[in-house]
């Protein structure tokens, strides 16, 4: 009497297999675009951040005496609009930045308000 041996893979066994190897290879498509997405989106909002934090740096920089000015300037995607208002004892700076994100126009502003002792 004869004894069959079993070698090989079944085509169910190749079928099941491929099905996961499949699930596993979309998942990790889809998180590779995901990734990308994330990665642009991170790119658009740290150009944002130091367009306005450098801008914020020299209106800073230039203290009391940068009175009433306005300025504009914009790199790779994001613009950046400045202004410097006089008030009593005191000025305020601000910095207004607008770039696309998502697909849509998102706007951002830092106001720093810096006291002027001398003047009144």
């Amino acid at each position: 009497m004869l004894v069959a041996s079993k070698t090989g893979f079944s085509l169910l066994e190749v079928l099941v297999a491929l099905v996961i190897l499949t699930v596993g290879v979309f998942a990790a498509a889809r998180s590779l675009a995901v990734m990308s997405h994330t990665l642009g989106s991170a790119t658009i909002l740290t150009g944002a951040a130091l367009l306005g934090s450098s801008q914020m740096e020299i209106l800073l920089a230039q203290g009391c005496e940068a009175a009433n000015s306005t300025g504009e300037a914009s790199n790779r995607g994001v613009s950046a609009r400045w202004f410097v208002q006089s008030m009593p004892g005191s000025v305020r700076l601000g910095v207004v930045l607008a770039y696309p994100l998502d697909y849509v126009n998102r706007v951002d502003s830092i106001v720093h308000i810096l006291s002027c002792p001398n003047e009144a």
